[in-house]
């Protein structure tokens, strides 16, 4: 697979909602500013409005996006949008109906049939009036503006790495840790404005390819290693809201694309295809611990935007989820304590504190199991293989493993337990934790750059702050100092060794209510 293939195959493949994001970056990285999805009731006609100076003359873009081949029917529709971008305005502060206007159609698929002849005295009567025509841009158009970026001007091996990342997640072998090095160029210093959309749209790229082969999970952490990017080495004193936005449509994107998929499958059958054998003790705790994760920040997001339904029914599923499948809590190394840690916020967040208590005690009982009767389980950034013999023991008598008696898991659930007045459960761990000498471990982060590994955290039944980091500020996160919680979310996700208890209970108290920050 040539990068230009790969290109062509991806814009052509793009649904109206997966294109939304990368051309909102396309637009960013041609020059475009004042750039906005304004799709919705009162559009009048119009999915993009954004605004360029062309020879000295401020021009006033209107775009109407439409995925896949436009027939005469089509069109015809189109057409009525177009008029209606023609002539109306849009409640948006950054439209400006007094600048010149030009009328683009967008579509990565191209005119058919009579729709071609259709278009064109369309234009030829609008002409004839003095009036704009309307411009096309089919996917004869889009391609090449996606290949001047991924390819002319890139370093050969740039192009290449791009290649091979694309490989790797359509043949299934891609996984975070590949996903944070090839991000590596994306905390470069100094980077431009075109370096940086380029990576935006590099990232689409990846997710679309890693989405499109199963792997929600990975598209996910795309968008939030460029969410982390735009935060730990903004362009400025302050990171671009543009460059945020269209990660987190990103991530919303694929993410309600997953639960749309998956909330009409019977939880039932979603949960015992993969309980025998190795499956079993592995494969299935995975796939349920990337499935509760994903729809987890889905419905975190949502309910930090105000959409407190979509919140609520995403907790509702993964209640019944759980209710016949512990998989989710049965966490094979520590990799998976992050998908544990947004699952039982979520159901926080929905007043669902019984069930919160359930998964956390389940979790804890699983971790304190495999240290009492295994070797513990695999820290923070291990490979599969050796998640997978760290868990299951080796295969051969005379291999022997080191014990692990530390875990990140511990640490998310005591502070869980603490932050939601579980006292119980609280108590019974630091107990238990003392009688099988284990310990709990985080990563501690009091501001960019600078964190440290507290790998004995010693915790107080007593304190009301009773570890060393929740001593940690809210504010010691960019992010969070803006309000911006779920950034904090997002960035912890590519790191999954660490969280701040303040934020955690900031938003544990702020339930579904409307929206004051994301």
């Amino acid at each position: 697979m040539f990068l230009v293939d790969a290109v062509a195959g991806y814009v052509e493949n793009l649904t109206e909602r997966e294109f939304d994001a990368p051309f909102i970056a396309l637009l960013y990285r041609l020059g475009y500013t004042r750039v906005h999805l304004v799709h919705g009731p009162y559009e009048f006609g119009k999915d993009f409005i954004a605004q360029r100076e062309e020879n000295g003359t401020l021009h006033q873009y209107c775009f109407q996006s439409k995925a896949g081949d436009l027939g005469t029917s089509g069109w015809r529709d189109v057409s009525q949008q177009v008029e209606a971008m023609r002539t109306g305005s849009v409640v948006h502060p950054d439209f400006d109906p007094a600048l010149h206007r030009r009328l683009v159609v967008v579509t990565n698929g191209r005119l058919k049939g009579g729709a071609g002849t259709e278009f064109q005295n369309y234009n030829e009567y609008h002409s004839g009036r003095g009036e704009s025509p309307a411009e096309l841009w089919d996917i004869d158009h889009l391609v090449p503006q996606f290949e001047a970026i991924f390819i002319e001007g890139v370093p050969v091996r740039a192009r290449a790495r791009t290649l091979e990342m694309l490989g790797r997640l359509g043949q299934g072998t891609g996984d975070r840790r590949a996903l944070r090095e090839f991000s590596r160029e994306w905390f470069a210093p100094a980077l431009g404005p075109k370096e940086r959309w380029g990576h935006v749209l590099t990232g689409a790229l990846l997710a679309k390819e890693a989405f499109d082969h199963g792997r929600e999970d990975l598209a996910s952490q795309v968008a939030f290693l460029l969410i982390r990017a735009a935060w730990e080495n903004p362009s400025s004193a302050q990171p671009n809201p543009a460059e945020l936005d269209v990660a987190r449509r990103l991530f919303s994107t694929h993410a309600q694309q997953f639960w749309e998929e998956v909330q009409v499958l019977d939880v039932l059958e979603v949960t015992t295809r993969s309980q025998s054998g190795l499956d079993a003790f592995v494969t299935h705790p995975v796939k349920a611990a990337r499935l509760s994760e994903c729809l987890s920040l889905l419905g975190i997001l949502s309910c930090l935007d105000g959409d407190a339904n979509t919140a609520e029914s995403i907790a509702d599923y993964l209640a019944a989820f759980t209710d016949v499948s512990p998989g989710g809590a049965h966490m094979i190394s520590d990799e998976w304590a992050f998908s544990l840690l947004v699952t039982t916020l979520l159901f926080v967040i929905t007043n669902q504190i019984d069930l919160a208590a359930k998964v956390l005690r389940t979790a804890a009982v699983w971790l304190l199991d495999k240290i009492e009767f295994g070797k513990g389980i695999a820290g923070v950034g291990e490979p599969a293989e050796a998640a997978v013999k760290q868990l299951m023991g080796p295969v051969y008598s005379h291999v022997r493993l080191a014990h692990q008696a530390s875990s990140y898991g511990f640490t998310v659930i005591l502070d869980l337990a603490h932050i939601c007045g579980l006292r119980d459960l609280y108590e019974d761990l630091l107990n238990d934790l003392h009688a099988l000498s284990a310990m709990a471990t985080v990563v501690i982060q009091r501001s960019v750059g600078e964190a440290e590994l507290a790998v004995r955290l010693s915790y107080s039944l007593t304190d009301p702050t009773p570890a060393v980091h929740h001593d940690v500020p809210i504010d010691s996160m960019p992010a969070a100092r803006n309000g911006k919680y779920f950034d904090c979310l997002a960035s912890w996700a590519t790191m999954r060794d660490r969280h701040v208890p303040a934020l955690l209970r900031r938003l544990a108290s702020l339930g579904c209510a409307p929206p004051t920050s994301h």
